[in-house]
């Protein structure tokens, strides 16, 4: 009789584990706001500092490998950074603008180029482009910018 009344009562248990186990919360899973069935995209975020001023975060930016370019802009082009690279792999890129490497920044009233700098790519993944630059500019009042961005499409 001891048997039959262990026996009944690991039965017990056991089922009692499968229903708590069984109603164990789901994980949270990621909306997808966009409705693009299931793949979610990293916002993309450029934002560069000129001469020490206040930072522009662009209101679009994307680069384009036919070109080895990286773009930026803020107010409908009005200000914008524009690279163009030697390639767009993972990696330093020196700013040489006799070698084709440069970086020009507007601020809608005035356009600099850069003499001299880096360009870090840090992270390509898939059609995304992420890193940051520093460039000594010629042109005007302002001498230096630097920025990162992070994600940013290919066009």
């Amino acid at each position: 009789m001891k048997f039959k009344n262990v026996l009944f009562v690991a039965i017990g248990i056991f089922i009692l584990s499968l229903v708590f186990t069984g109603c164990a919360k789901a994980e949270k899973e990621t909306e997808d706001p966009a409705n693009s069935g299931g793949v979610i995209t990293p916002t993309a975020e450029f934002n560069w500092t000129p001469g020490g001023t206040s930072e522009v975060v662009a209101n679009d930016s994307y680069y384009i490998p036919a070109y080895n370019n990286i773009v930026a802009t803020k107010n409908s082009n009005s200000s914008y950074v524009d690279i163009t690279l030697d390639n767009l792999n993972i990696g330093a890129h020196t700013i040489s603008p006799s070698s084709g490497i440069t970086l020009e920044y507007s601020t809608g009233s005035a356009t600099y180029t850069a003499k001299s700098g880096v360009v870090n790519i840090t992270d390509k993944t898939g059609t995304l482009l992420s890193g940051n630059f520093t460039a000594a500019l010629v042109g005007g009042t302002l001498t230096t910018i630097n920025g990162e961005f992070n994600n940013i499409p290919q066009k």
